[in-house]
């Protein structure tokens, strides 16, 4: 029996590899980072949205506490995000910015769990959240804006 083996790769060949494989755990770590379960704080200065790439501090000025409710998808379906700007839309998972079905730009971070809560803001955008106790949170901004 005779072995052969296999003629040398060329070096152009194993940079392709290289850079496949920084694409995939850079991707992998993006999705990771992206997919964090934010934190919504309720608080005199506004709603503080953390834990997520896409967080952020939006001032109790901005937000028109008096126009939020919770909402069900099936009742208001013009409330439910179409397209997806810049975010993560994953099966159950969604957060960044979206445009909702009535054409609304929305910041977005929902999850399966029913119902969610919408806050129109003075800045030109809607928050659509899902956070675990809707009618707690949706108290809580009443309680501090008024």
């Amino acid at each position: 029996m005779q072995v052969f083996d296999m003629a040398p790769i060329e070096s152009k060949a194993m940079w392709w590899v290289i850079a496949i494989i920084v694409v995939v755990v850079v991707a992998a770590a993006l999705v990771l980072v992206l997919s964090r379960a934010p934190r919504f704080e309720v608080s005199a200065e506004g709603l503080r949205i953390s834990g997520n790439l896409f967080g952020r501090m939006i001032p109790a000025a901005e937000l028109r506490v008096d126009a939020a409710r919770i909402v069900d998808f099936a009742k208001s379906p013009e409330l439910r995000p179409k397209w997806r700007t810049i975010g993560l839309g994953l099966p159950g998972y969604k957060a960044g910015w979206f445009r909702l079905y009535d054409g609304e730009k929305a910041l977005v971070f929902l999850s399966d769990a029913k119902p969610a809560v919408y806050i129109p803001t003075s800045a030109g955008y809607g928050v659509l959240i899902s956070p675990r106790d809707p009618a707690g949170l949706l108290s809580s901004l009443q309680a501090v804006t008024h």
